[in-house]
């Protein structure tokens, strides 16, 4: 049986209670922390030879100034996540390998974030789980492929079909759905009026949605950029891209 290589979190936090805290949560999502209390130790971290795939950090430590210490992290070439207790505004100018700067009370945000950045998909989530997962798609050989793909990466889960966005809305009124893999050109009910109609009702506006589509638009993008839930991924993807994409909501579903 083949194992799944950890990704490893460099966790930069003076505070030992704060830092066991976001060190247990990121064990629990299948990350691999490693922990930095003071100067010294990220010292000893980021020697040669040492690789991480994400820093998360707060601001400064005790002997070592916020400037110093984005400069050492900038040689790591890796993502940063900054949090930090002083009040958080979107116009703070930041080096492009800072991906986001949290409050401390944003913890969930932060954690998301994490998942979000690492592309991280928990091998316990990849365990045998029933979910519901409707794809919608006119074409049934596109069909059949996606649930295949789905069947494969998703043991356990219940694959319901549609051909158009009137079709699946009467799934759904019918049926448990958890996730939704919809294409956008479709006759009948296309993909954009699904979108509207689903994020206009209060109960299934909050429900998970990949996009595959030929035709998504920087105007459509900009659409969906307020929805937290919703991923656009043009066709044709992979298997292991429409994968990695579901697997991303399905843990920001769960992790926090």
């Amino acid at each position: 049986m083949t194992t799944t290589q950890l990704k490893n979190v460099l966790l930069i936090d003076g505070a030992a209670m704060s830092r066991k805290l976001l060190a247990v949560r990121l064990q629990s999502i299948d990350l691999n922390p490693v922990e930095a209390g003071s100067a010294a130790e990220l010292d000893k971290l980021t020697g040669p030879g040492r690789s991480f795939d994400l820093v998360v950090t707060e601001q400064a430590l005790d002997g070592m100034e916020r400037a110093e210490l984005l400069e050492k992290l900038r040689h790591l070439s890796c993502p940063v996540l900054i949090f930090t207790d002083q009040p958080v505004t979107e116009s703070q100018e930041k080096p492009s390998y800072i991906r986001g700067v949290f409050h401390k009370s944003q913890r969930n945000d932060l954690l998301k974030s994490i998942v979000v950045t690492l592309g991280a998909v928990p091998a316990r989530e990849m365990k045998e789980v029933e979910r519901h997962i409707l794809v919608i798609e006119d074409s049934p050989t596109i069909r059949n492929f996606l649930r295949r793909i789905l069947e494969k990466s998703f043991p356990g889960s219940v694959i319901r079909e549609a051909s158009d966005g009137r079709e699946a809305l009467s799934e759904m009124s019918n049926k448990k759905v958890d996730f939704i893999l919809t294409d956008l050109q479709m006759p009948g009910m296309d993909g954009h009026a699904f979108l509207k109609m689903l994020h206009s009702n209060p109960v299934l506006k909050h429900k998970p949605v990949v996009v595959l589509s030929s035709t998504i638009t920087s105007e459509l993008r900009e659409q969906v950029k307020g929805f937290e839930k919703v991923r656009l991924l043009a066709k044709p993807s992979s298997a292991e891209e429409i994968s990695k994409t579901l697997g991303e909501l399905m843990v920001l579903s769960t992790a926090v």
